[in-house]
């Protein structure tokens, strides 16, 4: 990335018991787990990192997570994750589901959810809204940040992606001077135990 680059760093929430049920949380409003409060409390962000302006989704364990970090972050609803309808509260290696998610792609959308196309759309209008001054930092979801990370390098969003999007890691794009995800820059950097989202080391 450019050296005078403007960056958009996006940090997943911490694990709860159903992300150890591997279960599908979308819109309900889960919270940490105790062993979730305890991996977030071992993350480090750089100076640098520390020093965007910070915002959160509106869901509990998004904002606990933003506040065990010590981010004084802004919640903002277009941040909240993709919505999976009727597939909420069941789980993620369910047959059916497992195959549909495998094969998602822009469009396809869970009985009585969103598109990730829906999803990306959002969050692009908030960007072009937020400020323009200062990096941009935010503590959001794993369907998001697979959908921006899908959104700046090309990945059609089926199958595994091209990167290891690890959990414990801050996901860093670079933003023009418009508030666009810029095509192509992408990095991530580690802040934590990846091996905490292991969840039977969790039990």
């Amino acid at each position: 990335m450019a050296a005078n680059a403007r960056r958009l760093y996006l940090v997943r929430h911490g694990p709860t018991e159903w992300n150890a049920g591997h279960r599908i949380q979308g819109h309900t409003d889960t919270q940490l787990s105790d062993f979730g409060r305890q991996v977030v409390a071992r993350r480090q962000l750089s100076d640098e990192q520390r020093a965007a302006r910070w915002f959160s989704s509106p869901l509990n364990r998004a904002r606990e997570t933003a506040s065990i970090m010590n981010l004084h972050a802004d919640v903002e609803s277009a941040l909240i994750e993709i919505a999976f309808g009727e597939w909420e509260g069941r789980n993620k290696f369910d047959l059916d589901i497992d195959k549909a998610l495998v094969g998602r792609g822009w469009d396809r959308r869970p009985p009585g959810g969103e598109s990730r196309r829906e999803a990306l759309h959002r969050v692009l209008a908030w960007l072009a809204a937020a400020p323009t001054h200062s990096d941009l930092g935010a503590v959001v979801h794993g369907g998001l940040i697979k959908t921006l990370y899908a959104h700046a390098t090309g990945w059609n969003l089926r199958g595994n992606a091209p990167d290891d999007l690890a959990w414990e890691a801050v996901h860093c794009f670079e933003l023009d001077r418009y508030g666009r995800i810029v095509n192509g820059c992408y990095e991530s950097f580690a802040i934590g135990d990846q091996n905490a989202w292991q969840f039977p080391l969790a039990a």
